[in-house]
């Protein structure tokens, strides 16, 4: 949501500076990739188990 908002203000004619008080843009942006990329490793994580079930034994994590 929170990349969301970021992209709605820059649509809508915001420019890309900020307020003194105010956390740099990119800084903002790239808090939001470090959540996604972290959301992403737990769910992988959660999966990884149930790879051991696949019967033709290809380990689908590590590309083969």
């Amino acid at each position: 949501m929170r990349l969301h908002g970021i992209a709605h203000i820059l649509v809508n004619g915001a420019g890309l500076t900020v307020g003194a008080q105010d956390e740099p843009f990119v800084d903002q942006v790239s808090d939001v990739i470090d959540q996604y990329v972290s959301d992403l490793l737990a769910i992988r994580n959660v999966l990884e188990p149930l790879a051991t079930l696949r019967l033709d034994g290809t380990d689908f994590f590590n590309g083969g």
